[in-house]
């Protein structure tokens, strides 16, 4: 899928998921930790450690692709008279 969109596309989209996991996060502290009454406790702290390598792994995998497709996937070129020998 990542292959057909353009570098464009494919930057905003991850930027979405940014706003995505933003907005779930901030859906959470409002409105189910209130409801759990876990807000200033420790019962959440799982959810935020879950969250942020979420957060991670999403800028990870969105800067790696969008350095390839900026960059293309340049691999080093090796002359052969440097493997054989003489």
């Amino acid at each position: 899928m990542s292959k057909s969109l353009s570098k464009l596309t494919f930057f905003i989209l991850w930027i979405f998921g940014f706003f995505a996991l933003l907005a779930f996060d901030l859906f959470m502290e409002a409105f189910v930790f209130e409801w759990l009454s876990w807000n200033g406790t420790e019962k959440n702290d799982w959810f935020f450690i879950l969250w942020w390598g979420f957060v991670v792994s999403w800028f990870l995998y969105g800067s790696v692709h969008l350095y390839q497709r900026v960059f293309g996937k340049q691999g080093l070129q090796v002359d052969a008279s440097a493997v054989t020998e003489d």
